[in-house]
Parts: structure tokens; C-alpha cells; sequence
């Protein structure tokens, strides 16, 4: 299965350094998931998702769960370093309806390291945007 879609990217500052939000970043991966496991559920197999971001070198990740509860905000540190962002884990199909935060998060987190960033509380940040935008099975 492939999905390719875009993610709004904005510019902040005196410098208009581009960024995008995380919130956005997991909005767009939880959908996907889901549909797969749709896709593929009456039967036993593993999955690979792997995840493609094209065009990011210098493209600054920020950190908001909503408006006003802004945890980082863009920076030169966090920057993407790379251009093109490869990232994949595998799971089972039970272990992706069941374990989506989980999924979502290994992903995210090896996202986060094209930024230069390490987030420890990164799973309940992922756990969170996915409640707040109902997008748990």
C-alpha cells in the first residue's frame, strides 16, 4: 500500500525559518495506519511502515499540543539536518490496532533524530494528539 500526501509547512519569526508541527506530523501517519489495518485485518502477516519526507533540510519541527501550550518552539537546534527523512518499523496487524501509539511513536521518534532532537516524553505527546483527534482504534 502507498500513500502520499502533504504537510503544511509554515514560517515563524523575524527570519521566517520554516517549521511544521509535530501534531501535524502524527495527524498524518495515524490516519494511514489505520487504513491499513482496515485494508489487511482478516489476515496474519507483518507489516513494514516505512515513511518518506522529501524537501525538509532546514525545515524546523515545533512542538504544540494546542494553541498556547507550546513546548518548543522552531529553532536553528532543531532544524532538520537531511532533505529526504527515511523511517520504518514493523509490527504484527494485531500489534498495530492494538499498539498504534507505540507504532506511531518509533516512528516519530527516529523522525526526531533528522532534527537533531530527543523528546522523553515523546509517547504521550504521540498518545495525546491521537485522543485529542480521535484517531485511536
Amino acid at each position: 500500500m502507498f500513500h502520499a500526501g502533504t504537510l503544511e509547512v509554515g514560517n515563524a519569526g523575524a527570519e521566517k525559518v520554516p517549521y511544521t508541527q509535530f501534531a501535524a506530523l502524527v495527524s498524518r501517519i495515524a490516519p494511514v495506519s489505520r487504513f491499513a489495518y482496515d485494508f489487511v485485518q482478516d489476515t496474519v502477516t507483518n507489516l513494514l511502515v516505512r515513511l518518506l519526507m522529501f524537501r525538509f533540510d532546514g525545515v524546523c519541527l515545533q512542538f504544540r499540543l494546542s494553541m498556547g501550550d507550546e513546548v518548543s518552539a522552531p529553532g536553528a537546534n532543531y532544524s532538520s539536518i537531511e532533505d529526504r527523512i527515511t523511517v520504518e518499523t514493523t509490527t504484527t496487524i494485531e500489534g498495530l490496532r492494538e499498539g498504534l501509539v507505540e507504532t506511531i511513536t518509533n516512528l516519530t521518534e527516529q523522525i526526531l533524530w533528522s532534527f537533531n532532537r530527543r523528546e522523553p516524553k515523546l509517547k504521550s505527546f504521540v498518545e495525546e494528539i491521537l485522543k485529542k483527534s480521535r484517531q485511536l482504534f
